[in-house]
């Protein structure tokens, strides 16, 4: 008499090759995700605009390591405006780019 393995292990068999291969997707998927979403600021500080300075200027000026378009649209929705400053406004300006991987929770 031949024992016969039982339907559990015989299902796990066939199961086992696409556990990694799900693994691998997801991985792909969160590396794709991060890639894709709007970068984060931190460090927001108050800064009185000056005459003759943009959105452009007070971005690169206070955070330099970012793409300067991407801290414009940061600067723009958190001080709720729309492209332009004026001399003696006074905006919430971010001073550090978070790194893409912080934004990943699992």
């Amino acid at each position: 008499m031949q024992l016969q393995p039982r339907k559990g292990v015989l299902c796990m068999r066939k199961l086992k090759p696409y556990v990694g291969l799900t693994a691998l997707l997801l991985l792909i998927q969160a590396v794709v995700t991060v890639q894709l979403l709007p970068p984060k600021f931190a460090g927001w500080v108050p800064v009185t605009v000056q005459p003759g300075q943009t959105l452009w200027t007070l971005g690169t000026s206070h955070c330099p390591d970012a793409d300067p378009r991407d801290v414009i649209q940061a600067i723009e929705q958190r001080n709720h405006i729309g492209g332009s400053v004026k001399p003696g406004q006074v905006v919430l300006v971010p001073t550090k780019r978070l790194s893409s991987w912080s934004r990943l929770t699992f």
